[in-house]
């Protein structure tokens, strides 16, 4: 009986032990999906204020060269133009609050840095680095509004998708071309296992 005991409490510490090493090794899946929800909303928010603009000046707002971003980027990177009374520049927060601001992005590389911004005059495309961090797009080379978008290149090697792990490689992004709607990429995953550790961790705060 004695023994059985010990073999029974030697079993119980180890099930536990893997439980705790399964448990702090899938990744934090939850504060994931909460900013890449983040990261759409924002977007959203955005889109509205972009098309607002256009509809009272006729063409989308201008790109303001970002040199944050620029700091971890092999190509030029931009954030929409807020507006710059002393330039006489209209953006979509001066002199007209298209919206109150334009929302920093939860995985760039510093603090209240805007999210990256793109337009030829005939669209506009919105984008984050996503969870890995990593620029993935570069809107010279990858957002043609001559051809449908999203395009095969864009969803198929530049988008983020969850379904290859929450912290992949690929930017998420929200974009529209001429009088078709706006469109944005997907971010969500959920699984049973994933669901049940991120209640867990939002219960404890983990």
């Amino acid at each position: 009986m004695k023994s059985f005991q010990i073999d029974f409490l030697t079993i119980a510490i180890i099930l536990l032990i893997i439980v705790i090493l399964l448990f702090f090794s899938v990744p934090r899946q939850g504060s994931t999906t909460r900013k890449n929800n983040y990261v759409l909303e924002s977007h959203r928010n955005l889109a509205k204020a972009i098309e607002k603009y256009y509809a009272d000046h006729n063409e989308y707002p201008a790109m303001m060269f970002n040199t944050e971003l620029q700091k971890h980027a092999q190509w030029k990177l931009y954030t929409v133009h807020t507006g710059d009374p002393a330039l006489g520049l209209a953006g979509i927060t001066t002199p007209v609050a298209y919206v109150k601001t334009v929302f920093s992005d939860p995985y760039a590389n510093r603090r209240n840095v805007p999210f990256r911004y793109y337009t030829d005059g005939k669209g506009w495309i919105l984008f984050s680095p996503g969870p890995d961090t990593d620029s993935n797009i570069d809107p010279l080379q990858d957002f043609y509004t001559s051809v449908p978008q999203p395009s095969p290149h864009l969803i198929g090697l530049k988008t983020y998708n969850p379904t290859n792990g929450s912290c992949s490689a690929g930017d998420i992004w929200t974009l529209k071309v001429g009088k078709k709607k706006i469109i944005q990429s997907s971010s969500k995953r959920t699984t049973i296992w994933r669901t049940i550790v991120d209640k867990v961790r939002d219960i404890f705060s983990i």
